[in-house]
């Protein structure tokens, strides 16, 4: 299977293939904008792939599902809109090396291959000569690897290929030059600008809506919950915010925790405490961290799937297509 995007409809394409990441020090309520080291998380995050297959989304007439595999046997899947620019050849086809970009301050449902909402693609080989950052204003790069000079017949577009009129400055772009000045920062004409997450908000509001909805309203109140490789006897698990909930007792105990009450709290072994509503959950003597608050449903206590890798801090809890799996095995990566 194969799609095709062509430079004249809404999707602009021409020859684009490396973007490195933007780093931004806000985000969305709720997502954590920094990384371990206390750094800000980048803007723009990035997966590089071969294209293993290409199927409509089950459920959304108008997206694309992109599997991906890369060189360490990671994998991806892009869901690919209408609207989504695809930037280099002119298809999309099986064994294309491709790289999808997405909103790293978006939450992400925690699927394993995690599945992104594309905001760009390219395709081709790795090219130095290509780049995506936040420009200052003075149109240097935040990294302060690039300046810009943009002369009156540099092609400049927005996210959904039309022509963008208005400011560069203090904005993440998407740029393509020939040649550039062996200073530093090195300096360049490019010769085509794309103004990433320009009108993003408003531009793919229904898109998201559509993607969101359709997660919540997926049915795996069927799925098995793997435990250590072994599927355990439980309650049916649900989605609450975009989130799947699991019965935290019978996984616990899988596990090997003892689970308890005490002075209103519920003890995960000696290690890790919650209470049902309130979203800070205690490990050991570190700082609570904060998720989405223990329900209470039929009389058992559920809790939002990452809460395992986050607290108890297993390498892997995951909603796999057919399956839940929560262990401490080799890293889904």
């Amino acid at each position: 299977m194969k799609f095709k995007r062509s430079f004249g409809s809404t999707f602009a394409v021409f020859s684009l293939a490396l973007v490195t990441s933007v780093s931004v020090s806000a985000g969305p309520a709720g997502v954590d904008t920094t990384n371990e080291n206390g750094t800000p998380k980048d803007r723009i995050g990035e997966f590089t792939g071969v294209v293993e297959e290409i199927s409509d989304h089950p459920s959304l007439d108008d997206v694309q599902k992109v599997f991906l595999e890369n060189d360490h046997d990671q994998k991806a899947h892009l869901l690919v809109s209408d609207s989504t620019p695809i930037l280099g050849a002119d298809e999309i086809t099986e064994d294309t090396l491709i790289t999808g970009y997405y909103d790293n301050m978006k939450p992400i449902t925690m699927i394993y291959p995690p599945q992104y909402q594309a905001v760009a693609i390219t395709t081709g080989e790795l090219d130095e000569n290509k780049k995506a950052h936040k420009f200052n204003e003075d149109l240097i790069s935040t990294d302060n690897s690039l300046k810009l000079n943009i002369e009156e017949d540099t092609k400049v577009i927005n996210n959904d290929g039309e022509k963008f009129e208005g400011d560069l400055e203090d904005r993440e772009l998407l740029v393509t030059y020939d040649i550039s000045t062996r200073s530093i920062p090195a300096k360049t004409t490019p010769e085509k600008v794309v103004v990433l997450f320009e009108d993003r908000e408003t531009m793919n509001t229904t898109y998201d809506q559509k993607i969101e909805a359709t997660n919540m309203k997926e049915d795996i109140s069927s799925l098995d919950i793997v435990v250590e490789n072994e599927i355990i006897d439980t309650y049916e698990p649900y989605f609450t915010d975009d989130m799947p909930m699991v019965p935290v007792r019978e996984i616990a105990e899988t596990l090997g925790y003892e689970v308890t009450w005490k002075n209103g709290q519920i003890m995960i072994g000696n290690v890790a405490s919650l209470t049902i509503g309130e979203k800070e959950y205690n490990y050991a003597k570190k700082a609570p961290i904060e998720l989405i608050a223990p329900e209470l449903k039929a009389g058992r206590t559920f809790v939002p799937l990452n809460f395992f890798r986050d607290v108890l801090n297993l390498n892997n809890a995951y909603l796999l297509e057919d399956q839940i799996v929560i262990d401490d095995g080799e890293k889904m990566e």
